[in-house]
């Protein structure tokens, strides 16, 4: 089968990480995909894979923006060479786009909904789902049914996963040891981590007021915050305002998050809401434990005592005990981590997304 992807932009990041994988999983399983987006990082994956991506004016932020019939245009032309069977669209501005290019070309539609949308103009003009929408979270589900209304037997839902493929011991020592020398980490304290967008959903100043408490309980610990975003700034002012500017790093952003989540021993995302939480995945299957925020999708990832802890979000003394918890208990710790992965062999792979979304495409083409 013939796959035309279409996203906003594929640098990394949860929906670029998911259509990068998704494509590159179809095309091990036989069928035909490309991706059309701004561009990104992950460009390379997708051309190490032989997967053809097409550059088009996808990277606004908007559905009314007048670069969306540049981008149309430009999708119409990859239409033209790529013949798709199906087009999946995996972004707001994707979806609209999608909507129009199917109604042109007569071209299925699916689309895979993977976070709270809001109900600005831009959803009201272009109310497109295609003729399958994909939920990735039970959360994002009653969402589309109940703000949206979208018909329960339109929507599909299929939790997202990773692709997963442990490293080499020699190699990945050898990738850490450069992590750390270049991200400034020092000493052998225990450390506290996250990988995550530096955006206000994710909770993060709520993060920082905890591991300060956690460190009146555990001074030598540090706390490692991956990624990059608008709140950076304000983050490290506060990490500087607590007096905890040596204790805490922030790496900016890593292509490959083994390396980062290979170092920490309690994986942490506090965010306030939370579609999935593909950096939860991620952190179970290196056999990270987990403590979380109760938000969204994430419940359905994290099995509260088992494979992880679950707090209230916006609850830093919470977030706090649990974080002591665990730092206080290793053989918890480690037992919780090798539930997480455990969990993710059975429940969160791409293998296992990539065949439920098969389907969907089998469905919507014969139909």
């Amino acid at each position: 089968m013939r796959v035309l992807f279409l996203t906003t932009h594929v640098e990394v990041g949860g929906i670029p990480a998911y259509t990068v994988t998704l494509a590159e999983q179809l095309a091990r399983r036989g069928h035909h995909p490309v991706v059309c987006s701004r561009g990104g990082l992950l460009v390379e994956r997708l051309t190490a894979a032989g997967i053809p991506h097409h550059p088009v004016a996808l990277g606004v932020k908007s559905e009314l923006h007048p670069l969306m019939a540049v981008a149309i245009g430009q999708v119409l032309a990859v239409i033209r060479r790529a013949r798709p069977d199906v087009l999946h669209a995996q972004t707001r501005v994707a979806h609209a786009a999608a909507g129009v290019v199917g109604r042109l070309t007569g071209i299925p539609v699916v689309t895979t909904a993977h976070g709270f949308y809001d109900w600005h103009w831009g959803r009201r003009a272009f109310p497109f789902w295609g003729r399958r929408v994909i939920a990735v979270s039970p959360s994002v589900r009653q969402l589309l049914i109940e703000r949206y209304g979208v018909p329960p037997a339109k929507v599909a839902l299929i939790a997202n996963g990773i692709a997963w493929t442990p490293w080499d011991p020699a190699r990945l020592a050898e990738a850490v040891a450069r992590f750390r020398q270049t991200s400034g980490i020092r000493g052998d304290g225990p450390v506290v981590g996250t990988v995550t967008r530096l955006a206000p959903a994710k909770g993060l100043p709520t993060l920082l007021q905890a591991f300060h408490q956690l460190r009146r309980q555990v001074p030598s610990a540090r706390l490692l915050i991956v990624g990059d975003g608008p709140l950076k700034t304000e983050l490290v002012r506060s990490a500087y305002a607590l007096g905890e500017q040596e204790q805490i790093i922030f790496s900016g952003i890593a292509v490959e998050t083994r390396v980062p989540l290979s170092m920490m021993d309690v994986f942490v995302l506090p965010s306030h809401h939370e579609a999935f939480g593909l950096a939860i995945v991620e952190a179970m299957a290196m056999g990270r434990p987990v403590v979380a925020s109760r938000v969204g999708g994430i419940p359905t990832i994290v099995d509260d005592g088992v494979t992880g802890l679950l707090v209230p979000p916006n609850d830093p003394d919470a977030l706090a005990r649990a974080l002591g918890q665990m730092l206080d208990d290793p053989e918890r710790r480690r037992a919780m981590g090798s539930a997480g992965h455990a969990r993710y062999e059975r429940e969160f792979t791409m293998d296992r997304v990539a065949r439920e979304v098969e389907s969907v495409y089998e469905e919507v083409v014969q139909g």
